[in-house]
């Protein structure tokens, strides 16, 4: 007989897990390698964590499983994954479109899961003086949106 072959194409939303019937916090944390704590506080309409979040009703329950980054110019998978506190595998679990740890194309996107007690608190953008135009410079170069000037406070006579 005859064999027909098609090929479909799937977009999937970065960061966004679609809960299944019965799914709570905990199983969903485990599955990312991480803590209910963490998946909680990236979703903030969510009042309590130990509840059924989705009985399987009507519509889709979504939960948001990290934060949207942009790469920037020269950055790869391992510094993204560093600077974040991040393994490799915890990161490719959320991409499961990178492979290895070269270069990352400037403006990719990743999905990211912060950890604060091991990232990296300082980046080539926290030597930069806000008035030096080489902070300017620096995120022009990277298609970054600029940060609005800070507000001078007010002198009064």
């Amino acid at each position: 007989g005859q064999r027909t072959v098609q090929c479909v194409g799937v977009a999937v939303r970065r960061c966004v897990y679609a809960l299944q019937a019965q799914q709570q916090l905990q199983e969903v944390a485990g599955m990312y390698g991480t803590d209910w704590m963490r998946l909680w506080s990236l979703n903030a309409a969510l009042i309590h964590p130990d509840l059924i979040m989705w009985s399987g009703g009507p519509g889709r329950q979504e939960l948001m499983v990290g934060h949207l980054y942009q790469a920037a110019s020269e950055e790869t998978v391992g510094k993204v994954a560093a600077r974040m506190g991040m393994t490799l595998a915890q990161l490719r679990t959320l991409n499961v479109d990178v492979e290895g740890d070269g270069p990352l194309a400037r403006g990719q996107h990743l999905c990211v899961m912060p950890n604060s007690c091991v990232g990296q608190a300082s980046t080539h953008y926290s030597q930069l003086q806000y008035r030096d135009p080489a902070f300017f410079v620096k995120y022009k170069a990277d298609d970054l949106p600029l940060p609005e000037p800070p507000v001078q406070p007010r002198q009064e006579p």
